[in-house]
């Protein structure tokens, strides 16, 4: 039934989205504001740039979103130098489906971004297909990024598994036709997950529903 699963990267592969909160709450405090759980919930999943206009109008400030986002992007790589983990399972999630399945990535992040990431990680080499935001016109949770990369994984969407750790992914992947199971993270823990097909506990349990769906 199924022939391939893609996976979100932040958040659900690699503890980057602690990074990015950290870099805007420092970005917002320099206007005196408290980036709220609401916001950041809009901006995940976004393209960047997108994700840096939510920023602007939350703080109200003249200043403009691509200036918010050089500032943005210089900060978060300083850390993802020194800070980049994993999150648990990463590898062993890999390792039990890369034979399996075919195995894509559909992120938010650019491609320069992600090159680092699966770089220092070592695990490009899992990946049949690597979508980043760079050719996606509209962000998630609008479904265009998950329709590009069923395409060029040129399978069905219903012979697609998503693994996404935000409510915006879901829905992004469900309006693309995908089945879909959530893996919270400490981030997105409070949102509404209800529209998944399966909310797992961490890649392992997810893992372990893959296969449950599978035999």
């Amino acid at each position: 039934m199924f022939k391939a699963i893609i996976l979100d990267m932040d958040g659900l592969m690699v503890d980057t989205e602690r990074l990015y909160i950290e870099v805007e709450q420092k970005i917002a405090s320099e206007y005196g504001k408290t980036v709220s759980k609401a916001v950041f919930a809009e901006m995940m999943g976004q393209k960047p740039l997108k994700s840096m206009e939510i920023l602007q109008k939350f703080l109200e400030v003249d200043v403009s979103p691509f200036s918010l986002l050089k500032k943005r992007d210089h900060h978060f790589l300083r850390k993802l130098q020194k800070n980049l983990q994993p999150l648990p399972g990463l590898f062993t999630f890999l390792d039990n489906f890369a034979q399996k399945y075919k195995l894509a990535l559909a992120t938010g992040s650019t491609e320069t971004i992600t090159n680092i990431i699966l770089t220092q990680l070592n695990i490009s080499q899992y990946f049949n297909v690597i979508q980043t935001s760079d050719s996606v016109e509209k962000g998630k949770p609008d479904p265009e990024i998950y329709q590009k990369t069923v395409k060029r994984l040129q399978v069905q969407a219903t012979e697609c598994i998503v693994l996404e750790d935000s409510n915006n992914g879901i829905i992004s992947a469900k309006r693309a036709g995908c089945y879909t199971i959530a893996v919270p993270s400490v981030y997105t823990e409070s949102q509404d997950f209800s529209s998944a097909d399966f909310i797992a506990d961490n890649l392992l349990d997810a893992a372990s529903h893959i296969k449950a769906l599978t035999t």
